[in-house]
């Protein structure tokens, strides 16, 4: 005996690639999102930067709705990382363009986008991988396949600069210099994200301290050298907004360490094939 009750082809799917059902709060959101793509797409005619970071801007507004439709919110993070690229942000551009290729995989603009910001850090072995995913969904697509061919002839220069670097002594110092500031920019960068970790712990144990507070006590905060009266349910809010302000920008900061961590070892790298060509032409009684 069979039902007469009609099989929702949707039901055959995968849980996890089947339609979301959206209730009219979500249908709102999504609306939103896709006004706000627009208005930052159209902060891009105007290419400069005054229109690159207000579409930046836009761009994040719409990010914050939620990740209510995975297309959609490929396009956005996309969209942002070629700003970043604009506004020769390559950190950001990278992270942005991975978080689009998680949404959407087959969303093949983030995939050069991703590849052009990681030639600009110098990272070109994570260009030529970007280049290869994209080339797997999208054969045929020129941008990825010239943007590869960049890629091979740095990495060529690479391995030509394993046999040492033909430079002079003074260039070998702008390296080393280099080195230095890269250094120097990551350790800076690494103490900040250990005090915003620090200044976050402190914010919830104080936090939690507030919970056996009554609602109707004064409680004092430093300003400068003195101290400043507030509610106990202002100094709460205050405290609230100060750990999420802390908990959505570190992860930055850190992201932007751990970039600039590879610059270095790549820095560092080039300076000693220096060292080797600057032995080669001593050893060869040329001047150094």
């Amino acid at each position: 005996m069979t039902s007469s009750k009609a099989v929702d082809k949707n039901d055959e799917l995968p849980v996890d690639m089947q339609p979301v059902k959206k209730d009219a709060g979500t249908e709102a959101k999504l609306a939103l999102q896709k006004t706000l793509k627009q208005k930052g797409n159209d902060c891009l005619q105007a290419n400069n930067v005054k229109g690159f970071k207000e579409a930046h801007d836009i761009y994040t507004q719409a990010i914050e709705e939620g990740e209510l439709d995975g297309e959609l919110q490929s396009q956005l993070y996309s969209n942002r990382s070629h700003v970043n690229l604009m506004l020769r942000k390559n950190v950001e551009a990278v992270d942005d363009a991975r978080k689009a290729i998680k949404a959407n995989p087959r969303n093949i603009k983030p995939y050069w986008r991703a590849g052009r910001a990681s030639i600009g850090l110098d990272l070109f072995e994570q260009a030529k991988q970007f280049c290869q995913d994209g080339l797997k969904i999208d054969k045929n697509n020129a941008e990825l396949k010239s943007l590869q061919v960049q890629c091979n002839k740095k990495l060529a220069e690479q391995m030509k600069a394993k046999r040492g670097i033909d430079c002079s002594a003074a260039e070998a110092q702008e390296q080393q210099d280099k080195v230095n500031e890269i250094h120097e920019k990551m350790l800076m960068l690494h103490n900040q994200v250990s005090m915003n970790e620090r200044e976050a712990r402190r914010c919830q144990l104080t936090l939690n301290s507030l919970q056996d507070v009554p609602s109707d006590v004064s409680l004092f905060k430093p300003v400068g050298r003195a101290f400043l009266g507030v509610s106990r349910d202002d100094f709460k809010e205050e405290t609230e907004t100060e750990i999420a302000k802390l908990n959505k920008d570190t992860p930055k900061i850190r992201n932007n360490r751990d970039e600039m961590a590879k610059r270095k070892g790549n820095a560092e790298k080039e300076l000693q094939d220096m060292f080797v060509g600057l032995s080669r032409r001593k050893a060869e009684g040329r001047p150094i």
